[in-house]
């Protein structure tokens, strides 16, 4: 009983007790092209974790990494096109959701560089879009028509320069999300280790703010703001660290740098991938790949982290939560399947359910809430 009057005073128990009994639709991405290639659409069970495969988008290669507009009900994808005739090989598409949960193309643009984009996000009013990519170490804005249909690049913003480490030869810009007062987007650039701060207009185009730096050499890859925006957490790619800041009003102030790992589990290699804060906030994941290991963490009250448990996983390219908050699913890229895993919110632990789901290179699951 004293770990569950922990967990009603942290809002947990409220939180799970309104999200029971119910099954949620989720979308894959995956980093497969022709047959094996599309968004899986699933509908998972909000009592036992369990997914259940409902459609599959054919003939929509790649698409690694997608956001999705519940207020329009459009799902934006970044995406390769291998056949296209221009050295412009990557696309944004969208779709539009049914309502049964499953998706119908509505339309592609060819992405600004020759490779797809890695990741994108949409502007909170959902009329824009805005990739993060990788090789160019580039950021491009689209438009979002009124039928859903995206056009553009609007603006593309080149980055310069390179980090310390070897394999930082130049900008790598993998992530991109907006803060969580919808006022600024959010680059995190890999390759020279900072956080490009950019102020959008009201016709989307952006202007940089600033660069916030995060930890030089470590390769920084994905970030996840706090539920109550008051802090954001650095996921670091080959260094496996995780660096906090207090954020407000476009600011951010960095607190502490650890690692996403156990060290003593390291044998060759280590590399950070995703990072999410449980829906009721009181937990922070990060998956390590090769290590293959997913760092559980408790959030304190002053944003700084504590690590409660290091959890066997499949190779962790991508993580997620239901909704409800009582299962977590763990997309393995190199091992083509999504694990599930029960979250107890007292130990401040997973427990795998025994529940996979092949899938052919998993990046990434999200479902609507």
């Amino acid at each position: 009983m004293e770990g569950r009057g922990w967990l009603a005073k942290s809002g947990a128990i409220n939180y799970m007790e309104g999200h029971m009994s119910k099954s949620y639709v989720g979308y894959i991405g995956v980093n497969a092209v022709g047959k094996d290639g599309g968004i899986r659409v699933v509908k998972a069970d909000g009592d036992t974790g369990a997914l259940e495969l409902v459609q599959h988008v054919e003939n929509f290669d790649a698409p690694c990494y997608f956001a999705i507009m519940r207020d329009r009900g459009i799902v934006v994808s970044a995406r390769s096109n291998p056949d296209a005739p221009s050295p412009r090989r990557g696309m944004i598409s969208t779709l539009r959701i049914g309502s049964s949960g499953t998706l119908e193309p509505i339309g592609s643009t060819p992405a600004a560089c020759e490779r797809p984009p890695c990741h994108t996000c949409v502007s909170p009013d959902g009329r824009f879009a805005y990739s993060a990519h990788y090789v160019e170490g580039q950021c491009s804005v689209y438009r979002i028509g009124d039928s859903g249909e995206p056009w553009g690049p609007i603006q593309v913003i080149t980055h310069r320069g390179k980090g310390p480490h070897i394999q930082q030869v130049g900008p790598r810009v993998h992530y991109a999300t907006f803060t969580p007062d919808g006022e600024y987007v959010c680059f995190v650039d890999l390759g020279l280790d900072v956080i490009h701060v950019c102020k959008p207009d009201e016709n989307g185009v952006l202007s940089e703010v600033k660069d916030v730096p995060v930890v030089k050499g470590a390769g920084s890859r994905h970030m996840v703001f706090s539920n109550n925006g008051g802090y954001c957490w650095v996921l670091s790619e080959m260094n496996c660290l995780i660096t906090a800041f207090a954020y407000n009003n476009g600011e951010f102030t960095q607190l502490e740098t650890i690692s996403s790992l156990d060290e003593s589990l390291v044998k060759n290699k280590k590399s950070g991938s995703a990072i999410r804060v449980s829906p009721d906030g009181s937990m922070l994941l990060a998956g390590n790949r090769f290590v293959n290991t997913i760092g559980v963490f408790n959030i304190n009250l002053d944003g700084s982290l504590t690590r409660t448990a290091d959890i066997p996983c499949v190779f962790p390219r991508d993580l997620n939560f239901l909704p409800n908050g009582k299962f977590l699913y763990v997309c393995g890229q190199d091992v083509d399947c999504v694990e599930t895993f029960s979250v107890d919110y007292e130990a401040k632990t997973l427990r795998p359910t025994g529940d996979i789901m092949n899938v052919p290179m998993p990046t990434c699951i999200d479902f609507l809430k």
